[in-house]
């Protein structure tokens, strides 16, 4: 994915590493690694019929704006949309899928933890 440039002289303690077509000045120390060494993609399944109360907390697009979940809403389990299929843990990373003039992507913290999100997002877990 990348290799450190030989044609760049990048000021001391830095290196420079080609990503795709561009080239960046690096911390010496830093390590270039692709999404999928980094974390896994996906979660667990939220599985309607066994969940044991009649609503549900629910993250979706319109819940998350530029870095940060701003709400959830509660839903009874009877008007739960298609969407509503993945479980999310504290530490997760939420990708929106669409709507990018929102820029729905935040960390999923403590209060979040357990919840259940959209398909429209993309669920990153650390490794």
């Amino acid at each position: 994915m990348s290799e450190t440039s030989e044609q760049s002289n990048p000021r001391h303690g830095y290196k420079t590493v080609q990503i795709g077509p561009k080239a960046y000045d690096i911390p010496q120390e830093w390590n270039i690694a692709t999404v999928p060494k980094l974390c896994s993609l996906g979660t667990e399944s939220f599985d309607l019929s066994k969940h044991n109360k009649d609503t549900f907390e629910y993250i979706d697009i319109d819940s998350v704006s530029e870095g940060t979940i701003e709400q959830s809403k509660t839903i009874p389990i009877s008007d739960a949309p298609s969407r509503a299929k993945q479980l999310v843990k504290t530490g997760d990373v939420l990708v929106g899928k669409v709507r990018p003039y929102l820029q729905p992507f935040a960390p999923v913290t403590k209060p979040y933890g357990g919840m259940v999100c959209s398909t429209g997002f993309a669920v990153l877990s650390a490794r």
